[in-house]
């Protein structure tokens, strides 16, 4: 953990201890490698970097480095996919005057011994590995500014090289940026024209096709595109057609199988200034996916407020239909908003990833198979001026089919176990309890964990194991009055069971205990 003040602190039991490391160090970032977990590298503002390869256990101080990390925002440590020592490190040089100051790529095969240059005025430098494309461990990616002036202005060209530069062919003389995933490849290109976009695509690194979008979609000027997924052998590409600020929307394509040709899937996905998407797939059922559309995007196009309608699909975008909504509350009585047997007029609407401030925190877990959990409201439309703040808290079981309302106000939620364990805690408020269900919702326990009304906290998050496999949780947050102090709750629930659950197929285990244990830091 990396607070303000650029301290980190290190707990190897689930938040119940911490201590801090590299206590004379000033740390701006934290890298793990997301390749291989036991190594994480942390940054400073200096030409200086420090690094374990046992998560924690020995932090040692590379021996090299060639400059200060970079200026303009880019990633300053790219990890190669199978060779834990080969680093890509993106730096600064003349940067005594504005005017000069540009970014360099620099790499090592030796995790830091020696460095090497890459490439000077450069933007995103990547390893390249996918599926289809085994050959060439080297083939690196980076962006490359043409003119080699200056602070980064001017064309951006797409390099490729298999020896580390010694060579290199340009893929694309022109481009906005491009994305790397397991299966694809995908580059966002500018037209000859210098007006528009256009997409491309390749499975191996070396050879690329342009999308070839439906005949019936025609956009004159494709602003932005946003690459959703491709873990299922097809890429999900958000295509903006409105791009003004503040109420902008996209079309949403699903392609083949090698992601050149595409079909319109959804009409109207809404999207935010950031970039980010209504659009989330669940990990854990194929083929099942959320999302919100735009239900007046003529409107918004001249400036109208957006009204936002969530929508899923069962078959992976072949057809999308309106959630279906609850007829009880979480009180078990009518809720009297709507007719839900009208899916038109009445379904379930959810705050998406244009709401979230923490975009981890998504309506499903990649081990907590059917289940989903979100915020949002019963109606024709999403409500709420200030996002949650008008919204309740809903649970499915089996994958989106069905849904429940499990508590009145906005939650947030944690899986954990395999989703054999959920944790909610209200949302924005001060509090001394958490709500925990070990029979996927059907009922809750309301455990109260601070000690007096003076330790209630306002929690800012809960995490746990990423692969939320674990039974301990830890809950984040401030106490009023506190100042800028941080304070963690650990909750262990190792003692409800004699064993973690293994298989999801088998459910559930009788609690030995009434409570969790809980630790304050």
């Amino acid at each position: 953990m990396r607070t303000e003040e650029q301290e980190v602190w290190l707990t190897r039991n689930h938040g119940a201890t911490w201590k801090r490391v590299l206590e004379d160090v000033n740390v701006v970032s934290i890298y793990p490698n997301a390749h291989l977990w036991d190594a994480v590298y942390f940054i400073t503002p200096d030409a200086e970097v420090w690094y374990t390869l046992d998560r924690g256990e020995h932090i040692e101080k590379m021996t090299s480095v060639k400059t200060k990390p970079n200026r303009q925002g880019l990633q300053v440590i790219d990890f190669h996919p199978t060779k834990r020592d080969w680093l890509i490190w993106t730096g600064q040089k003349d940067c005594d005057s504005p005017s000069t100051c540009h970014s360099v790529a620099y790499y090592t095969k030796d995790n830091g011994e020696e460095w090497h240059q890459l490439l000077p005025y450069v933007g995103t430098c990547r390893w390249i590995r996918t599926e289809k494309q085994q050959d060439s461990e080297k083939l690196i990616f980076c962006e490359h500014f043409e003119s080699e002036k200056g602070n980064g202005e001017g064309n951006v060209e797409l390099v490729a090289s298999g020896n580390f530069f010694d060579d290199r062919s340009v893929k694309f003389e022109s481009i906005i940026g491009y994305a790397t995933m397991a299966e694809f490849i995908i580059v966002a290109s500018i037209n000859e024209d210098g007006t528009s976009l256009k997409a491309s695509a390749s499975i191996d690194g070396s050879n690329f096709a342009e999308a070839a979008f439906p005949h019936n979609f025609n956009v004159p000027h494709q602003t932005a595109y946003t690459v959703l997924d491709s873990e299922t052998n097809a890429v999900f590409l958000h295509v903006t057609v409105n791009p003004k600020k503040g109420f902008e929307f996209g079309s949403l394509l699903k392609s083949n199988y090698n992601g050149t040709d595409y079909v319109l899937s959804l009409d109207a996905v809404n999207r935010n200034e950031e970039g980010f998407v209504d659009f989330e797939k669940m990990k854990t059922l194929e083929g099942v996916a959320i999302a919100n559309c735009v239900e007046n995007a003529d409107k918004a196009a001249d400036g109208e407020k957006k009204r936002l309608r969530s929508k899923i699909t069962h078959n992976d975008g072949a057809t999308w239909e309106y959630i279906s909504a609850p007829k009880k509350d979480a009180d078990g009585k009518d809720h009297g908003i709507c007719d839900t047997s009208d899916p038109e007029k009445c379904s379930l609407n959810l705050h998406h990833y244009t709401d979230r401030v923490d975009p981890r925190d998504t309506f499903g877990s990649g081990s907590a198979v059917g289940l989903m959990m979100g915020v949002g409201n019963i109606g024709d439309a999403l409500t709420g001026l200030t996002g949650y703040k008008d919204g309740d808290t809903y649970l499915t079981r089996d994958g989106g089919v069905t849904w429940k309302q499990v508590k009145k106000g906005q939650y947030q939620w944690e899986y954990g176990d395999q989703g054999s364990i959920i944790v909610l805690v209200e949302d924005n408020i001060l509090t001394d309890k958490v709500h925990y269900s070990l029979d996927e919702g059907e009922s809750w326990t309301e455990y109260i964990f601070a000690g007096s009304s003076d330790e209630k906290m306002r929690i800012t998050d809960i995490s746990t194991l990423p692969s939320d496999t674990s039974r301990k949780f830890i809950l984040w947050g401030t106490r009023e009055g506190d100042g800028n102090k941080f304070w963690t709750v650990q909750l262990d629930f190792t003692g409800l069971t004699d064993v973690r659950c293994k298989n999801h197929a088998s459910v559930f285990f009788f609690p030995r205990l009434l409570t969790p244990k809980v630790k304050v830091i």
